[in-house]
């Protein structure tokens, strides 16, 4: 028993370390972003990186991501707004903007850096084919047939034009046999016709 007292004691600290984790309060902040409140934004974000030299990546994203438009919007801290950009795409080198709504300005402030850490990261050797997020292909250039994938809806549509072909043919086939054994009913009789026979 005295043996196992230190594996305890040890599960015990990791399942306290586990439950104590810190807790970034990613909706409230959010929605402070949303509101406008940069400051509060700011405030909360620094202060949980203060309090915390550790954090998941899911938080870790959040913070860069938030901190990198915020920063960017002010002409004053534009360059540490930047260098959070570059922090993002290095957690997340797909990261995109589209969900925090930013201008036309900070847009191009992010493909700017993100072009500038695709090239650093060819520099060091690394296959960057996965880095660089693709363009959309023009609206009236439209992608080989090989290639096309269907939206479900298309696919449903497809289906119910096939599955009305099957039905028609059936209903048809249906209609030609009851045709025939309806005339074969109707014009059999069961009286014996005169009939002629040769004989040789």
């Amino acid at each position: 028993m005295k043996k196992l007292l230190p594996l305890f004691l040890m599960l015990g600290t990791l399942v306290g370390a586990v439950f104590a984790a810190p807790v970034l309060e990613q909706k409230k902040i959010h929605a402070e972003y949303n509101e406008g409140n940069f400051e509060h934004v700011t405030a909360a974000l620094e202060g949980f990186m203060a309090q915390n030299k550790t954090y998941n990546k899911s938080d870790s994203v959040f913070i860069a991501k938030h901190l990198a438009v915020v920063y960017t919007a002010n002409p004053a801290t534009r360059e540490k707004g930047k260098y959070y950009m570059y922090k993002l795409l290095e957690l997340l080198p797909s990261a995109k903007l589209v969900d925090m709504y930013v201008s036309d300005e900070i847009d191009r402030i992010f493909e700017k850096v993100r072009e500038e850490f695709v090239s650093r990261q060819q520099s060091f050797g690394v296959d960057t084919l996965a880095l660089t997020v693709p363009s959309k292909a023009p609206a009236n250039e439209s992608a080989p047939q090989s290639t096309r994938k269907e939206n479900p809806q298309q696919h449903l549509e497809k289906s119910a034009s096939k599955s009305s072909t099957v039905y028609w043919l059936a209903g048809g086939a249906v209609v030609v046999a009851a045709s025939v054994v309806t005339y074969l009913v109707f014009n059999t009789s069961d009286e014996p016709k005169d009939m002629t026979y040769v004989v040789p």
